[in-house]
């Protein structure tokens, strides 16, 4: 019948009819539903300001973000789009120089919200080149989505498929400066790195972790040996919150859940005048919580290690799971206190809580 109609002049471009397909579910079998999935980004921008961002300038990255990959994929089998984003910082590292700040390094973490077809929730943002080739067939036909509104200028598109992750990364980067040069963003130069979590974990910020330790600690006084169980449980919460506070810029996140105080031995000290002080041992049972750790992690740095946290350019490297990051870039312990550091805190500490 088409090739009776192409004869009669009455349709043009066609040569005739090669597959029938009915559709017995009901459904569009060219155009199937569309579906939600979840995706993490990890950006990291760098410039004079990026930590500093308005809630403003948050939201116009976040647009550009959207509106950057929406571009990209547009010619996208799985028709993925990203529906909405949500930035929200993760860590930075400054790079220190004798003379002052030269530069920040910021990393954001986005939330994304993605609609697909053909997909599932695992579903990914980013497309690998080798998935992209196999929309070309081995006598160079290109496959276009049949759910695409704009098959024309997919056939002539750079980008057939989703993009890759280095291509976002660059085509976001020139939307990032755009934006500075129309004065919508300030304090970012632009966008160096992207990577997606895969996982579905965030990339950046690994799970917690408990690990056990065992402190041995000795108190000296008139009376160490005869503690009241309240003056125990203060002793406890000291312990606790002095080494929380050493700790708090810690790469590995370690804290004191709990502690528990036992005495384990004491020595008295004679005079032939009478008693001078008794010395006690007490042991403290830990309950710590970590993260990029193990069950054999130790609550304290040698100093050998904490130097690693400076490169030879100086730049201080941060955890990206810390909630006080501005705090740790002029703290002055980066890790885990050493031991000794802890005791003298933990001296003072006991002293205050005796005044």
């Amino acid at each position: 019948t088409v090739q009776e109609l192409v004869d009669l002049g009455l349709v043009s471009g066609i040569a005739g009819v090669e597959v029938v397909v009915e559709d017995e579910d009901g459904e569009d079998v060219a155009c199937p539903p569309v579906h939600s999935f979840p995706s993490t980004l990890i950006l990291q921008f760098s410039g004079a300001e990026p930590d500093n961002l308005s809630f403003d300038e948050i939201g116009v990255l976040q647009g550009g973000l959207t509106s950057t990959y929406n571009t990209l994929a547009r010619c996208d089998d799985q028709n993925r789009q990203i529906g909405s984003s949500s930035l929200s910082l993760l860590s930075f590292q400054r790079r220190r120089q004798r003379r002052g700040l030269e530069r920040i390094t910021v990393n954001y973490k986005a939330d994304i919200n993605g609609t697909c077809r053909r997909c599932s929730s695992n579903t990914t943002l980013f497309d690998e080149l080798s998935r992209r080739r196999r929309f070309l067939s081995s006598d160079g036909i290109q496959i276009v989505s049949p759910c695409l509104s704009n098959t024309e200028s997919c056939l002539a598109a750079d980008i057939v498929g989703a993009p890759t992750a280095e291509e976002f990364t660059s085509a976001y980067d020139e939307t990032v400066q755009e934006l500075v040069d129309l004065g919508l963003v300030s304090g970012i130069a632009g966008v160096e790195v992207v990577v997606e979590d895969e996982d579905g974990e965030d990339v950046a910020c690994p799970p917690v972790h408990s690990f056990p330790s065992t402190l041995i600690l000795q108190f000296s006084g008139a009376e160490p040996d005869n503690l009241s169980f309240d003056e125990i449980g203060v002793l406890q919460g000291g312990l606790t919150s002095t080494y929380n506070t050493l700790a708090r810029c810690d790469d590995q996140n370690r804290q004191i859940g709990s502690s528990s105080l036992s005495l384990l031995s004491f020595q008295r000290r004679r005079q032939r005048r009478g008693l001078e002080r008794i010395t006690v041992n007490y042991k403290a049972d830990i309950n710590g919580t970590c993260r990029r750790c193990s069950s054999n992690t130790t609550l304290f740095d040698e100093l050998s290690r904490r130097r690693r946290f400076l490169s030879s350019d100086g730049i201080q490297i941060v955890s990206p799971c810390l909630s006080n990051t501005e705090s740790c870039l002029a703290a002055d312990i980066v890790g885990a206190p050493t031991a000794e550091e802890f005791t003298s805190a933990y001296d003072e500490t006991v002293q205050e809580l005796v005044d």
